[in-house]
């Protein structure tokens, strides 16, 4: 994108999406979220990959729509890229807890052998990056549920 906008000189936006949860998620596409939630809601053990220190960073799908528009219409996003999440990181083990929590189950939080891609810190991975954050959700447990 960037190598285009060199090119031909037009106005180009790049937004670099974080993980997005919200509602009708599909249980099986892979993504953390529903997964912890789906094992949480069956009972099954809540599977965590190595000791659960790995930290990502949420957004929810509203705040991620409202920074695609921001993306597109804001001119200080001209030409840059944007990552779209929540500066602030939840452990994976944190995560698992609060969708424990949020399930009112009793499930098992089970820690598996460490997968070699895992990226230890969303953030720290960026911070190499010249980026910015336009939005973000926060993810909290207030009265049993997810707040966007």
């Amino acid at each position: 994108t960037m190598a285009y906008h060199r090119k031909h000189g037009l106005r180009t936006n790049i937004a670099r999406i974080f993980n997005t949860y919200g509602p009708r998620m599909k249980l099986n596409d892979g993504r953390v979220v529903p997964q912890f939630l789906d094992q949480a809601l069956q009972g099954r053990p809540i599977t965590v990959y190595g000791d659960g220190s790995q930290t990502r960073s949420f957004c929810y799908v509203s705040d991620l729509v409202a920074g695609l528009l921001a993306t597109m219409f804001t001119e200080a996003a001209q030409n840059e890229v944007i990552n779209l999440g929540n500066p602030g990181e939840f452990t994976i083990l944190e995560l698992a807890k609060i969708a424990r929590s949020v399930a009112g189950s009793t499930s098992e939080i089970r820690h598996l052998e460490a997968r070699p891609e895992e990226i230890a810190a969303a953030i720290v991975f960026l911070a190499s990056e010249e980026a910015s954050y336009i939005t973000g959700a926060t993810l909290d447990v207030n009265g049993g549920a997810l707040m966007g």
